[in-house]
């Protein structure tokens, strides 16, 4: 009775797991569409530096102090750059929140391209100031 119910168990298993379908559209697959692009294809629209400033204790706790060379404030509203697709990465803390500067400075641009990336780091007892900087330049399609 038992091996009667465990092969009825069996088939019913089976039979909903042979109903599954699966479909798969790739319309837009990355595979297939490429867009080729020089540097005869843009314009420079200049280079802006962009700087974050921040104090760590412990190496746990991590405070900001500055951004672009100004205070920063965490009650203020934060905003953020975030170009999708693009490999536009800055490492650190605050840097994220400094990178808006290059959208208030180049409105129009489209591509953004790291220079260089320096940080500073002064090392105290129980903890250090680190200030990180970036110089971007960005560019526009002709």
């Amino acid at each position: 009775m038992k091996l009667n119910n465990l092969l009825y168990a069996l088939a019913l298993v089976l039979c909903f797991t042979s109903c599954g379908t699966i479909t798969k559209d790739q319309s837009f697959s990355a595979g297939r569409i490429s867009l080729e692009m020089n540097m005869d294809d843009l314009v420079c629209l200049g280079e802006t530096e962009i700087s974050a400033e921040y104090n760590t204790v412990l190496g746990v706790f991590t405070k900001l102090e500055r951004i672009n060379g100004e205070a920063y404030n965490p009650g203020e509203p934060k905003k953020k750059l975030n170009i999708p697709g693009q490999k536009f990465t800055l490492n650190g803390t605050g840097m994220e929140l400094a990178a808006y500067k290059l959208a208030e400075e180049f409105p129009q641009a489209v591509y953004f391209q790291i220079v260089y990336e320096s940080t500073v780091k002064d090392r105290m007892f129980l903890g250090s100031v680190t200030k990180k900087t970036a110089k971007v330049r960005a560019y526009r399609l002709k």
